[in-house]
């Protein structure tokens, strides 16, 4: 019945949903019933094709410039050594005083992008990932966060906005990530996560990798499926397929 409501509601989004809730069923139902009154409410199915196709999908390696838009840092590339599709975050690196100077919404439009491109892992897990993967349609996806241009001043300004796409993206696109890879840290973020560590949920730590070299990142994601920004050869972000 639910998956009738909404055509994203297939039997592997409605175990997500379960694991997501940690098996209550109840209350995995009700998160479902809300996630289908939100994407009603804010047309999320067409989201991507709104906001992405609308920023010519830049490349991994462009400097930012003065718009989110045109300025975000982040797409698909490529699969992990076990055919799931990786999502390159490097929107740590990105120009925020540029963005605020831009529009004073600069916040909310990074969410909207954000949340453009959980949705569109959504519409490509069927139609995409089951032909590069080599078999059944992946429901995960590795995130890979560049920490390259990190700053503490920087980090500190863009937290609240990473605060509302993770609570979004818990809601909505739950248990999408299998694993999350951590690049270029600075040292002093070493030092800042083992503090936090413990404050993590155990499930959510356990996905979290770091890697202190891009050897270490090949072994997890082939060379030629990396962009040149990572130590990879593959110059190409369309590597998945068209929008």
């Amino acid at each position: 019945e639910l998956g009738a409501s909404d055509p994203e509601m297939n039997d592997g989004t409605l175990v997500r949903y379960l694991r997501g809730e940690k098996w209550r069923e109840k209350v995995a139902v009700e998160a479902i019933r809300k996630s289908i009154a939100w994407r009603r409410e804010t047309d999320a199915a067409s989201r991507p094709h709104r906001l992405l196709r609308a920023s010519h999908w830049p490349e991994l390696t462009v400097a930012p410039r003065s718009t989110v838009a045109s300025g975000w840092r982040a797409g698909w590339h490529g699969c992990d050594r076990e055919g799931r599709p990786v999502f390159i975050d490097r929107t740590l690196g990105m120009d925020v005083n540029g963005m605020k100077r831009a529009s004073s919404e600069w916040g909310t439009e990074v969410v909207e992008m954000a949340l453009a491109e959980a949705e569109r892992h959504t519409e490509f897990s069927a139609r995409h990932y089951k032909l590069v993967g080599g078999g059944a349609p992946f429901e995960t996806h590795v995130v890979v966060i560049d920490c390259a241009g990190m700053s503490m001043t920087r980090t500190a300004s863009i937290v609240p906005v990473f605060k509302q796409i993770a609570a979004q993206a818990t809601a909505h696109y739950p248990d999408t990530v299998h694993s999350m890879i951590i690049v270029n840290a600075p040292r002093w973020f070493y030092s800042v996560y083992a503090l936090v560590e413990r404050f993590i949920d155990p499930v959510t730590r356990a996905k979290i990798q770091m890697c202190a070299s891009t050897e270490a990142l090949f072994e997890l994601i082939p060379k030629q499926a990396l962009p040149p920004c990572l130590g990879g050869t593959c110059a190409d972000d369309h590597a998945l397929g068209p929008p």
